[in-house]
C-alpha cells in the first residue's frame, strides 16, 4: 500500500479547525482515561541552546504515530515557521507507514482546536469579546477556533511587532469579513475581554492579572518550556487551572512551575485535565465571575489523532472542481452529498465552483449533508471570492439547506447563518421590540445599528415564529 503524502495545503483543506475540535475532544478524553499512550517528549537541545529537535510518539484509538520536529524560535522574524517537521501515521496491525503530513499545519490547527475546545467547555456562554496576544501562525486558526464555539462580536490583537499585528489584522479580517482592532499594548488588548489567547514566543510574562476582568477565560499556549512563561504568577494563582495533561504540566510548564517554585501554588492547584471535563468526570466553570485558565503544552496524541482523521478523509473524500455556474431566473439548487462506505464517519464531498454568476431574479439553495461542518460533510467552495453584500453572508438570494440564509467563509465554504463557525444573527433582535426597521445594503451582516432617530438598520432580515404585532411596510417598492 503506497504511503499517503499530505502537504500543508491539503492538511488545511481536509482539516478545518472547527471540525478538529471534536477530534481533539476524543483524543484528550483518551489521555485522561488512560487509553492513550504517550511518553514525555524527547527534546535534543541544539548547539547554542535556543533551538531544539523533538520526537513525540503516541498511540490513540488504535493508531500509532509520532511527530518529529525542529523548533527554531528565531524563525518568527524570517519566512520560515518556528516549528518545522512531519507527523507520521503507522498501521496498527502490520506497522506499515500509512501517511506523512506537514507538521507545521497540523500543529497550528490542532493546537488552535484544543483552545477552541477549552473555550467551549470553560468560557462563559455569553462570552463575546476576544483578545489575541501574538500575531504569528497560530493567530488565524485560533480566531477560527474561538469563533466556532462562541459568537464573537469584538476581536483585538496585540503583538510586539505593530506592523505584523496590523498586517495580520488586515488580512484575517478581510478573509473573514470582520474588523480586528490592533492595540498598542497587551493591557489595552485584554481590557474587558471575555476570552484571551496568549500565543506568543515570549519567555517572560506578557499578561498580568491586574489587567483582567472577572469571569475571563484564558488559553495560555505559547510557552512550552519549564523556564518560559507568558503569564505572571498572580494570573495563575487567581484562576481555576485546567491542563491538557497533568504529567506534562508538572514537568514542562513554566507558567505552572515558576509560581510553584515561588511557593504560591502546589500541584493541587490543577483542577483537572481537559479530557476529564470532556468526559464529565470533572466540572468546568463554577461561576460567571471566576477566572478559568487552560494551559496548553501540546501532546503527540493530538497530532496522531489529527493525522488519523486526515488519512480517513483523504482516502474517502470525493472532490470535484467545475467551471463557471450560472443561476437562471427563479429557484436554483446546488446539492452535494457524500457517499457512505466502510469508513462512513470520514466520508466527505467537496465541490468547488470557479465562479457563480446570477441572472436577475435568481435564487440559490445550497444543500448538502452537514453542509460546511464535520463528519459526513459536504463543502461548496467558490474559487473566485464572492462579493458579499455584508460581511460573512452571501446575500438575501442565497439559502442553506432550505432553512436559513447562506453564510460563507474561505475555509469551510457555504454554511448557514448562525451555525458553528459562521456569522450569527444580531442579539439586538432578541427583545422582540424592534421598531422603525430600515433596510439598506450598507448594514452589517446579520446585525443592526441604531439610527440617531431611533430606527434600526439591517442588511438582511429573517422573519419567523409567531407574531404579536403586525408587520407594516411603508414607502416600499
Amino acid at each position: 500500500m503506497p504511503t499517503l503524502l499530505l502537504t500543508d495545503r491539503e492538511v488545511g483543506d481536509l482539516l478545518p479547525v472547527a471540525a478538529c475540535i471534536d477530534v481533539m475532544a476524543d483524543a484528550l478524553r483518551a489521555v485522561s482515561d488512560g487509553s492513550a499512550q504517550l511518553p514525555l517528549r524527547t527534546i535534543l537541545r541544539l548547539p547554542g541552546g535556543a533551538n531544539a529537535f523533538g520526537t513525540m510518539p503516541a498511540t490513540v484509538a488504535g493508531s500509532i504515530g509520532a511527530k518529529i520536529i525542529t523548533v527554531f524560535p528565531g524563525n518568527s522574524t524570517t519566512p520560515f515557521d518556528s516549528h518545522v517537521g512531519v507527523v507520521l501515521l503507522f498501521g496498527a496491525e502490520h506497522g506499515e507507514l500509512l501517511a506523512i503530513a506537514d507538521a507545521s499545519s497540523i500543529t497550528a490547527i490542532r493546537t488552535s482546536a484544543v483552545s477552541g475546545l477549552a473555550t467551549r467547555l470553560l468560557a462563559r456562554p455569553d462570552a463575546r469579546d476576544l483578545a489575541i496576544l501574538g500575531a504569528g501562525v497560530l493567530a488565524s486558526p485560533h480566531l477560527d477556533a474561538i469563533c466556532a464555539v462562541r459568537e464573537v462580536r469584538r476581536v483585538r490583537v496585540w503583538s510586539r511587532s505593530v506592523d505584523r499585528a496590523q498586517d495580520w489584522a488586515d488580512r484575517a479580517g478581510a478573509e473573514r469579513g470582520i474588523m480586528i482592532e490592533v492595540c498598542d499594548s497587551a493591557q489595552r488588548a485584554v481590557d474587558g475581554a471575555d476570552m484571551v489567547c496568549t500565543i506568543t514566543a515570549s519567555r517572560t510574562p506578557v499578561l498580568e492579572s491586574s489587567w483582567l476582568a472577572p469571569g475571563v477565560h484564558i488559553n495560555a499556549v505559547g510557552a512550552s518550556l519549564a523556564h518560559a512563561r507568558e503569564l505572571d504568577s498572580a494570573t495563575v494563582v487567581s484562576s481555576r487551572l485546567f491542563v491538557d495533561r497533568r504529567e506534562s504540566t508538572l514537568a514542562e510548564s513554566g507558567d505552572f512551575l515558576v509560581p510553584k517554585s515561588e511557593g504560591l501554588i502546589t500541584d493541587a492547584h490543577i483542577v483537572a485535565e481537559l479530557g476529564d471535563v470532556v468526559a464529565g468526570r470533572a466540572a468546568g466553570r463554577g461561576s460567571a465571575s471566576e477566572r478559568t485558565l487552560f494551559k496548553s503544552l501540546g501532546l503527540a496524541v493530538e497530532d496522531v489523532a489529527a493525522l488519523r482523521y486526515l488519512y480517513g478523509r483523504a482516502k474517502a473524500a470525493a472532490t470535484e472542481t467545475i467551471g463557471v455556474v450560472t443561476a437562471a431566473m427563479g429557484g436554483n439548487t446546488i446539492i452535494v452529498t457524500p457517499g457512505v462506505g466502510t469508513n462512513a464517519s470520514y466520508q466527505s464531498a467537496d465541490l468547488t465552483l470557479s465562479a457563480l454568476v446570477r441572472n436577475p431574479g435568481a435564487t440559490v439553495n445550497f444543500s448538502g449533508t452537514n453542509l460546511g461542518q464535520q463528519g459526513n460533510t459536504s463543502h461548496i467552495y467558490l474559487t473566485q471570492a464572492p462579493v458579499l453584500p455584508a460581511p460573512g453572508v452571501l446575500g438575501a438570494w442565497a439559502i442553506a439547506n432550505s432553512t436559513d440564509f447562506a453564510a460563507y467563509n474561505a475555509f469551510t465554504g457555504v454554511g448557514a447563518v448562525g451555525q458553528g463557525g459562521y456569522v450569527g444573527y444580531a442579539g439586538d433582535f432578541g427583545s422582540g421590540n424592534i421598531t422603525n426597521l430600515s433596510f439598506t445594503s450598507a448594514g452589517v451582516a446579520a446585525g443592526t445599528n441604531t439610527l440617531v432617530a431611533g430606527g434600526t438598520v439591517t442588511a438582511m432580515l429573517r422573519i419567523g415564529g409567531a407574531f404579536q404585532n403586525d408587520v407594516a411596510f411603508t414607502n416600499s417598492n
